[in-house]
């Protein structure tokens, strides 16, 4: 048995998520079980610097990198024991992602979070896959593919809302996962703008109402139209998401996402004619106006697939559970990142690791 920390952080700045997981194969077969876990907020400080970092100068950002993994290191030493876990998978911070044009970049200093921690550490998980001409994410279909395989697909809403559509059939390196469009990101930013950090339980976006313009723009955003396999962008998703977007009242604002994201999400799941049960995690699944909206969507697109919300800790941990996933893979030098996914040349172990492989 393997046990592992992971730890990520979202697109939507809402905190830091850690999860020690424990991993074991048998006969081929993976299962998991998550031990402990624990969220952190980001300071206010942090969060303002972290929400402006594509704007900042190399050496900005470079202290900035140090900054925020000495607040990783300084979270995981608070509530975890060093005895606890093995190994640290690392997501980062994104701040830039435009694998188009070759280049990705998840702030996080692996090698200082290691020496805080005295444990080795994966991390930079994303960009050997855009160096074979992938598009370096979403990464967690192939945790999805290899631990909830009893589902049809499993749908992440967290900052930008992703999708994993797992073959029941075949060869299960088939398995295809994309970005579907942006989802948290573009409902926080409507719901600060009236005073409040998300909108709980989509309540202020019932209040709303449909914005036709806005509606028609977001829908025939470019991004949308480019075919698979594909990713989104931070900076996408705010360029077009809310800096060109028509300017309605926050409330309005919010029903229309809603109404966007629910049928772009609808129309995902029934182009790839998904059967069964969807599993819903991140913090999106916990909007139960969008989980409607999502399920009306379905049922009039006469989809054979259903919305499953899983339970609490995993919606909050499933990400960091994943990422610790596929930092054991790497060390165990089993492919973590599967071109049918993300289009690369080929399948690849990816992820650095600083200090020595505790499974050699």
């Amino acid at each position: 048995m393997y046990k592992v920390l992971g730890v990520m952080s979202g697109s939507s700045l809402d905190g830091l998520d850690l999860c020690i997981s424990s991993f074991s194969q048998e006969n081929g077969l993976w299962s998991s079980e998550i031990l402990k876990t624990a969220s952190v907020g980001f300071p206010q400080n942090l969060v303002a610097k972290l929400s402006k970092a594509r704007n900042l100068s190399g050496l900005e950002l470079t202290i900035l990198e140090n900054e925020f993994s000495g607040f990783v290191a300084d979270s995981i030493n608070t509530h975890f024991n060093n005895n606890d876990y093995e190994l640290i998978g690392f997501h980062g911070h994104t701040v830039f992602h435009n694998p188009n044009e070759g280049y990705t970049l998840q702030i996080g200093n692996g090698a200082l979070l290691s020496a805080m921690c005295d444990k080795p550490v994966v991390y930079d998980f994303r960009r050997t896959d855009v160096a074979l001409g992938g598009q370096g994410a979403p990464l967690v279909p192939v945790g999805d593919a290899l631990l909830f395989n009893q589902y049809a697909g499993c749908l992440n809403l967290g900052g930008i809302a992703n999708l994993s559509v797992i073959p029941k059939e075949g060869d299960i390196l088939k398995l295809a996962g994309f970005d579907v469009c942006a989802c948290n990101q573009v409902l926080n930013f409507y719901a600060q703008q009236l005073g409040f950090q998300y909108d709980d339980s989509g309540k202020l976006a019932r209040l709303g109402t449909i914005d036709a313009n806005l509606l028609a723009y977001f829908n025939n955003i470019p991004w949308l139209a480019l075919p698979y396999p594909k990713s989104l962008g931070n900076e996408y998703v705010y360029e077009y998401y809310i800096e060109k977007a028509p300017k309605v009242h926050p409330a309005d604002g919010l029903a229309t996402a809603t109404d966007h994201i629910a049928e772009q999400i609808a129309k995902a799941i029934s182009t790839y004619e998904l059967k069964g049960e969807v599993l819903v995690t991140g913090g999106g699944a916990f909007n139960t106006f969008l989980i409607e909206e999502i399920g009306k969507k379905l049922n009039q697109l006469n989809s054979a697939a259903s919305i499953l919300v899983a339970f609490p800790e995993l919606i909050n941990f499933k990400e960091a559970h994943l990422f610790a996933f596929l930092g054991l893979l790497r060390c165990l030098e089993i492919e973590n990142t599967w071109a049918s996914v993300t289009g690369a040349s080929r399948n690849a172990i990816s992820g650095a690791l600083v200090g020595l492989n505790p499974y050699k």
